[in-house]
């Protein structure tokens, strides 16, 4: 690898890891948001999540409603993810990529940190709605990521995102996304919406919605696949 190709390897890492403290802590924190599906304008359904992230590798999803979802648990180590549903007897064995509600899948809100699950080049600069932005692109590092591939918009000047194209191993465009509404919660600014669009289905959009971020933690024990029926 020659060094220009290795700084610019390193200049893109380091603005994908800029991007990143839009969307989350480094370390452990949590975040309580909301999933909210809409077709033809309208609210058809949603669902109230708290996220735990465990030092920037694991991922714990309390369902907070509404309904029958209420009190089922998600978690995620690496590209694994276990659901444990009340009143069942093993949690059941998931992935990243299935859906979580309309466009939204799993992996979109049990991981808030592109740095770690890919690879980053720079193809240039592109305007996004009137703003200069990096266009790079990413590419997953193992198998199992959420998406083979991302190419991602970051705005010149600040580093915060502002679009993203998901791809599947096939190559085929999954949906878009737009980081939307910077708010301030906990001293920081970060991105409180991502707003996911299928190509395919231009009637239906599903909407992410960040209602608090928290320096929470919660103990190392919950972060295991047969601790999930005690938690509470």
């Amino acid at each position: 690898m020659s060094l220009s190709v290795l700084l610019q390897a390193q200049d893109a890492d380091k603005i994908v890891r800029e991007a990143d403290r839009y969307r989350g802590f480094a370390g452990s924190f949590a975040q309580e948001s909301e999933a909210i599906h809409y077709k033809n304008g309208e609210k058809e359904s949603s669902q109230h999540l708290k996220v735990y992230i465990h030092n920037g590798e694991k991922s714990l999803v309390k369902f907070l409603g509404p309904g029958r979802d209420k009190g089922r648990i998600m978690l995620m180590t690496g590209n694994n993810i276990w659901l444990y549903i009340p009143g069942t007897r093993n949690p059941i064995r998931l992935t990243p990529q299935q859906q979580l509600l309309g466009q939204a899948s799993n992996g979109d809100v049990a991981r808030t940190n592109y740095s770690e699950d890919y690879m980053a080049t720079i193809l240039g600069k592109e305007d996004v709605d009137g703003l200069l932005c990096y266009h790079l692109e990413l590419t997953a590092k193992q198998g199992g990521a959420t998406y083979q591939k991302i190419e991602y918009y970051v705005a010149l000047k600040s580093n915060r995102p502002v679009k993203a194209l998901f791809f599947a191993k096939s190559g085929r465009l999954l949906k878009t996304g737009f980081f939307k509404n910077p708010r301030t919660f906990s001293g920081r600014v970060f991105m409180s919406e991502l707003h996911l669009i299928d190509d395919l289905k231009k009637n239906e959009k599903t909407i992410i919605k960040v209602n608090s971020i928290t320096r929470e933690k919660l103990p190392d024990s919950h972060f295991h696949q047969k601790f999930l029926p005690r938690i509470r």
